[in-house]
């Protein structure tokens, strides 16, 4: 996925593996210090997604309400910057819990960029897919996925089916199909997206890092642990190497806890404890926005705390 651009993000809500440590150093010095100086708009957009991404999600909201009420009093309600800014308030929301206000600014943001460019405009694409993740959490998988095939179909009419820029939506209507139960299904996305990703990015790009975590819980929900393991310990290895959303690397974390867990050896299982306590701090340092994996963790980390 390209790396930040200096006037506009063109998907708040799913660029996370785009933004690494350094950028967010940049932004915030020591990443946990006061914001001084003044922003243009645009830089003003890019802090927030950058806000977003550490959970400090006040702070992201007032950014980009800002960013929104100058870009419509200067470019107008329907223009892309204005829709970027639409659209990551409705993530903030999203990652506040607060789903039917979510909801409510995706549908804004995916009418006004379809007003604007066009109903096959594929930047559509990027409101699509906040859609999706906001049925998801709902628990409506048909909406979900609805609405990343419109995605993919608009990206692929522009670009091909073969282009590297349809690789998210693969893995997401993979991780779709995995909550469905439907894991043949599911191995088929979340491979064509690691073929997709790793061809157009490279290797190292944290977007595959996403894609082998996908393959590798697909291969877990279907019991085959010795495959699900070192495709595991490859996205995890990455976000090592690549430092990005911190909500990305703890969830891979969890991910190969449980798979090491299932193997069964005792030196696996001491590192899949160490591996949930990593996880679980990470998780809670970023609060309301990581508050569902955190219940998820929680829930499965219960039965283990209960002596042999």
């Amino acid at each position: 996925m390209p790396m930040l651009a200096p006037t506009v993000i063109l998907c708040p809500s799913i660029t996370n593996s785009s933004f690494n440590a350094s950028m967010i150093r940049e932004a915030i010095p020591g990443g946990t210090g006061q914001i001084s100086g003044s922003f243009t708009v645009e830089q003003s957009t890019n802090l927030a997604v950058l806000l977003r991404l550490q959970g400090r999600l006040e702070e992201s909201r007032r950014h980009f309400q800002r960013a929104l009420a100058i870009f419509e009093r200067a470019k107008g309600p329907d223009h892309p910057n204005t829709v970027t800014a639409l659209g990551g308030l409705g993530m903030v929301a999203y990652d506040e819990q607060h789903l039917d206000e979510a909801l409510g600014y995706a549908q804004q943001a995916l009418e006004r960029i379809q007003r604007g460019l066009g109903p096959d405009t594929p930047r559509a694409e990027l409101p699509l897919r906040t859609l999706a993740r906001i049925h998801l959490r709902a628990g409506r998988v048909v909406q979900a996925r609805e609405s990343l095939t419109r995605a993919l179909r608009l990206l692929e009419k522009e670009n091909g089916p073969d282009s590297g820029v349809s690789g998210g939506v693969q893995r997401e209507l993979g991780e779709v199909e995995l909550r469905a139960g439907a894991l043949g299904v599911a191995l088929t996305r979340c491979q064509r997206a690691l073929e997709l990703d790793s061809r157009a990015q490279g290797a190292e790009n944290p977007d595959v890092a996403l894609d082998l975590a996908c393959l590798g819980e697909a291969h877990w929900a279907q019991g085959a642990t010795p495959r699900a393991l070192p495709l595991l310990e490859r996205a995890r290895a990455l976000h090592e190497r690549a430092p990005g959303d911190k909500l990305d690397a703890a969830r891979a974390a969890f991910l190969l806890a449980r798979a090491l867990w299932r193997e069964g050896t005792p030196a696996g299982r001491e590192r899949a404890r160490s591996l949930l306590d990593e996880a679980r701090r990470d998780m809670e340092a970023l609060g309301t926005r990581a508050l569902v994996d955190l219940r998820q963790l929680e829930a499965w980390r219960e039965p283990l705390r209960a002596p042999p």
